[in-house]
């Protein structure tokens, strides 16, 4: 999969079935790595062909990040 390069994942479920994830990665090398990786890119046909009737990804940048909680409990790249 991703190796070291992806720093965390989380997945949401609503009740009506929409799913949405978050993926924090190192840096933006590594997720255009992971965007040109020939194994992603199958899985992702894959997907497209079985799975997902539609799907949206949007790529932002965290430009600040607060907690309650020392960064030790939150991912950081």
């Amino acid at each position: 999969m991703a190796g070291d390069d992806l720093v965390h994942l989380k997945n949401y479920e609503a009740e009506d079935g929409e799913r949405v994830a978050l993926v924090w990665w190192r840096n933006p090398e590594t997720l255009e790595k992971w965007r040109n990786d020939p194994e992603h890119q199958d899985a992702q046909q894959l997907g497209r062909d079985k799975w997902y009737e539609f799907f949206e990804l949007s790529v932002a940048e965290v430009v600040r990040t607060s907690s309650s909680v020392g960064p030790e409990k939150y991912p950081a790249p």
